[in-house]
């Protein structure tokens, strides 16, 4: 690996930046070398809305002298230069170099406590504000650890959603004991990703556009003139209920919220034979303190395959709680561990964030294959974003996952 083009990297890929990369990835050893480093920009730019993505490879020797290299793969998340998405995103690209610097390794260290073997995310090798606000975490998509994601348009079926609320769990029930010990730790949590606030107009917007788009489609479909009128109020009041899901009161059952869960963000290891061993939590920027029923609605209804989530879900919340409680209880948590009806009681209260997940998350994730996808471009009235939305709501195989939806969001009162 050589270092040609190095003047055509980014100002901040420096031979001492990756130094530090190298001396974070393994402290303690004096005697590693940095031999070369390499950086290119991801080709899939417009799926990486919250930041601008950068592959990076490290060559390295861990002895004194020695010409023989190893290879370090990173990834390197840079806060976004976009106009648009620096306005919407500034505060929550703060909040992910908080969860990886500071939140993170707590978890660590309470796992540790108890020998509970898992790990939630992967291993981050810096976070900095200045000069530039950035994350590099380990590339575990290469080999050996080889973690891969599953194929969104199909989501998550009974093993891999299973292993997702796992983690889950114990991101939670972790962040319940750390809340516990450094309140203040938690504090720019406090702020709802989803409010009236004016800073949050550009992102809230998604919502409404997503109802709008799903209406435009279903306006086509015959016998469906009353639900066209629900799905139009809707467009007008589902930022009102999505404000409901994230208001939380001090002493009701809350937890630090990933907040983002879905297919695009999850990732899976394989054992040789093919069956599931392990899986990862991506992408932290949109954490946010309160009921856990957030997560769990957000997951069943935007990435769990509609067969397991009709037939097995409450198995997976079931699991779910038992890996809660579990951690609770060896962490000897001081305060009342939720039982199974209080999570139940949470995802019933906060069932309305299925139908964000359902009618604006879902599609995105099953829309057929297309070049030049960016989020920019969905929520444009223009002529291209009336075309984009077309393209993601007229997907014949989410008809078929969001007809008996509907129905069953009209039955439980959503669209009132």
């Amino acid at each position: 690996m050589s270092n040609k083009s190095i003047d055509d990297y980014p100002k901040w890929a420096t031979r001492v930046f990756f130094t530090n990369i190298l001396n974070n990835y393994l402290p303690g050893n004096k005697s590693h070398k940095l031999l070369s480093y390499s950086v290119k920009t991801s080709q899939s730019a417009g799926q990486n809305y919250a930041s601008e993505m950068f592959f990076g490879e490290v060559e390295y020797s861990e002895m004194s002298g020695s010409v023989q290299g190893q290879l370090l793969s990173i990834i390197i998340k840079v806060k976004p230069e976009s106009e648009m998405r620096r306005i919407v995103l500034n505060k929550m690209y703060t909040r992910e170099i908080i969860i990886y610097r500071d939140v993170l390794p707590k978890i660590r260290e309470l796992l540790d406590s108890i020998n509970y073997d898992t790990k939630i995310a992967p291993r981050c090798l810096l976070a900095q504000y200045n000069p530039i606000a950035l994350l590099v975490l380990e590339n575990v998509s290469k080999s050996p650890l080889a973690y891969h994601s599953v194929d969104r348009r199909q989501g998550l079926d009974f093993g891999q959603a299973r292993s997702i609320l796992g983690k889950l769990a114990t991101f939670h029930a972790c962040s319940i004991i750390i809340n516990e010990r450094y309140p203040e730790l938690f504090v720019p949590f406090h702020d709802p990703t989803i409010s009236h606030h004016p800073d949050q107009e550009n992102f809230v917007i998604f919502f409404r556009v997503g109802v709008r788009g799903l209406l435009a489609e279903v306006t086509t479909w015959d016998g469906y003139e009353m639900m066209t009128k629900k799905l139009a109020k809707l467009e007008t009041t589902i930022v009102d209920k999505g404000v409901d899901v994230y208001k939380w009161q001090k002493n009701s059952f809350n937890v630090l919220n990933h907040n983002d869960v879905w297919t695009s963000n999850l990732i899976f290891r394989s054992n040789k034979d093919g069956s599931l061993r392990d899986s990862l939590l991506l992408d932290y920027q949109l954490c946010n303190w309160g009921s856990p029923g957030i997560d769990l609605n957000f997951l069943l209804y935007g990435s769990v395959q509609g067969h397991v989530r009709q037939n097995r879900w409450t198995e997976l919340v079931q699991y779910y709680h038992s890996v809660m409680e579990d951690i609770l209880i060896k962490l000897k948590y001081s305060g009342k561990i939720p039982t199974f009806q209080d999570i139940l009681n949470e995802v019933a209260r906060t069932g309305f964030h299925g139908v964000n997940a359902a009618l604006c998350l879902r599609p995105m994730a099953m829309m057929p294959p297309r070049e030049n996808i960016h989020m920019e471009t969905f929520l444009s009235d223009d002529k291209e974003g009336v075309a984009f939305r077309k393209h993601v709501y007229s997907n014949p195989e989410y008809r078929k996952f969001i007809e008996p939806l509907l129905q069953e969001f009209d039955e439980k009162g959503y669209f009132d």
